[in-house]
Order: structure tokens, then C-alpha cells, then sequence
């Protein structure tokens, strides 16, 4: 190689070597702020997650307030068939039916709600939890740092030995930094991909409706049962107070070939 090649070569090795340690000296900075993104974005969570809780809450209410006002109804147009009103009690009955819709209605949003609500719920539990483990290892990491830099100044006044140990220690620096920024960034990668998947978007089991929020029918219709996933166990405690516990089982008509 000439001389000029040399000399080429030798430029290009220092260019590098200042974009590498440009890079390092940001790498803590660049850290810092993705965390405070990251809390900001659990602020903003936790916010939406009020929100979905005030309007479960809400809808709940109007549940319990259309159950009653069916249950009025209902009363009120058997005492007009029991009084040979049939026009009014015809009236009352076609009320009922509305009502019975909206019930139907708002229940299956209530309980899609509440399971929206437990997983975020648990989304953000897990992302605080995973948050502060970030801060006490960036914490470790910028005590080693300042650790290091006082070993790299106490061996940069040495000849020799302790001059090459001082760059040796930079470089360890570097690795453990860039460890820490992938380590950081395949973690919620795998967080989300979880959530995406739906894994954790089962109900194992429902109270006095199918999984899908409709009325329990095996050879005939139940308006109280519950309703369970394959491989799903369900203890009762009898507490010593009842000799036997007794239920009848089956598979959902509606479910098909689809049942297992």
C-alpha cells in the first residue's frame, strides 16, 4: 500500500473512532429521554384508563335503571291484561321489548368494557414495574460510569500498562451501553407482541351468560349458569354447611362443530 493509502486509511480509522465516541457520550442522553417518553405515555394510560372506568361506570348505572323500568313495565301490563286492558298492556309489552334490547345492548358493551379494563389494567402495572427497573439500572450503569472515568483519569497519569487498562475500560463501557439500549428495546418488543397476539384476552369463564354475552341454552335456555373455556376449573366452597353440590353440564347448542 502507498504511502497515500496509508494515510487514507489512517483518516477514515480516525473518523470513525470521533463518530463512536459522539455517539457514546449521547447514548445516556438519548436513554434519559426515551424514559421520560415512556412515563408521559403511562400518564396519558392511566388517564384513558379513568376514562374507560367512568363510562363502565355509567353504563352499569343504565343497566340497573332499564332493569328496573322493565320490571315496572312488566307489572304494570299484567294488571292491564288482568283488568281487560289489552290496548294498554300491548303498549307496555312493546316498552318491554325496547327495553329488553337496550339491556341486551349495553350488557355486552359493559362486559367487553371490563375486560378491556383488566387488561390494561394490567398492561400498565407491568410497564411501571418495567419502567423502574430501567431507572435503577441506568442509575448502576451512570455510577460505573463516573467509576470508570476516575479509573480512566488515575490511568491515563500512568505509563505503559495502566495507559492501555485505561482504553481497555472505555471500550467495556461502550459494549455494556449498547447491551443496555438492545436489552431495552427487545423487552417491550416482546411485551407488545404479547398483547398483540390476544394472548392475554381470554375470559376463562361468564356468570349467567355464554362467553359471548348471550342467554345459556343446552337442551333448553338457563337464566343462571355459568359459562367456562375448555380447560378451565372452577372451585365452589361448601364452607361444611351443604352435604352435595349439583349442576347439570352440556355443551352450548350454538356452538356446533366447534364445541371440544
Amino acid at each position: 500500500m502507498s504511502v497515500w493509502g496509508k494515510l487514507f486509511t489512517a483518516m477514515r480509522g480516525g473518523a470513525h473512532e470521533a463518530a463512536e465516541a459522539v455517539a457514546d457520550s449521547q447514548a445516556m442522553r438519548i436513554l434519559d429521554q426515551e424514559l421520560r417518553d415512556a412515563d408521559n405515555a403511562l400518564r396519558q394510560a392511566r388517564s384513558d384508563l379513568a376514562g374507560m372506568m367512568a363510562t363502565a361506570k355509567r353504563i352499569e348505572k343504565r343497566i340497573q335503571d332499564n332493569q328496573a323500568k322493565e320490571e315496572r313495565d312488566i307489572q304494570s301490563a299484567r294488571a292491564a291484561m288482568d283488568a281487560g286492558r289489552e290496548d294498554l298492556a300491548r303498549g307496555l309489552a312493546e316498552r318491554v321489548a325496547t327495553v329488553r334490547t337496550e339491556l341486551v345492548r349495553d350488557e355486552a358493551d359493559h362486559a367487553n368494557m371490563q375486560q378491556q379494563q383488566q387488561v390494561m389494567l394490567r398492561t400498565v402495572k407491568e410497564t411501571e414495574q418495567r419502567i423502574a427497573a430501567m431507572k435503577r439500572e441506568i442509575e448502576s450503569v451512570k455510577a460505573t460510569e463516573s467509576l470508570q472515568r476516575a479509573q480512566k483519569a488515575i490511568a491515563s497519569s500512568h505509563a505503559g500498562v495502566n495507559s492501555r487498562l485505561g482504553s481497555a475500560v472505555g471500550s467495556l463501557e461502550r459494549i455494556r451501553e449498547r447491551q443496555a439500549q438492545l436489552g431495552a428495546r427487545l423487552e417491550p418488543g416482546a411485551e407488545m407482541a404479547a398483547i398483540e397476539s390476544g394472548a392475554d384476552l381470554v375470559v376463562k369463564y361468564k356468570k349467567d351468560t355464554n362467553l359471548d354475552g348471550e342467554p345459556i341454552v343446552l337442551e333448553k335456555q338457563y337464566a343462571k349458569g355459568l359459562s367456562m373455556h375448555a380447560h378451565t376449573e372452577l372451585e365452589y366452597n361448601l364452607a361444611g354447611k351443604y352435604k352435595e353440590f349439583k349442576a347439570i353440564a352440556g355443551v352450548d347448542k350454538r356452538t356446533g362443530d366447534k364445541a371440544y
